[in-house]
């Protein structure tokens, strides 16, 4: 009985730790009628401890980074490029076109 408590405790503490949960949201949204041509919308999110980067289908519209930490970051969409703060746990960013 004792070897059954071990063997179970030990299974307890070697379990890895879940990755911690992003701080903010960004949403980032543009017209898909505005697309023309197929291709994908590329967004950047750089600060100074993360760099973020991920792209969507311009006919979908919008697309969702998970920031790990709030402050302010540098955004690059294609060739234009921004200044973005974050400082609640959502932030819209409205993508112009042209795309």
């Amino acid at each position: 009985m004792r070897w059954l408590v071990l063997v179970v405790l030990a299974a307890c503490v070697d379990e890895p730790l879940p990755p911690d949960s992003p701080s903010a949201r960004v949403i980032a949204s543009w017209d898909p009628l505005a697309c023309g041509e197929p291709h994908r919308i590329a967004i950047e999110l750089a600060g100074s401890d993360a760099e973020l980067d991920d792209s969507a289908p311009c006919a979908l519209g919008s697309l969702v980074l998970d920031v790990p930490a709030f402050g302010t970051y540098r955004v690059s969409i294609g060739e234009r490029e921004r200044e973005l703060s974050i400082d609640q746990a959502v932030v819209e960013l409205e993508v112009a076109p042209p795309l």
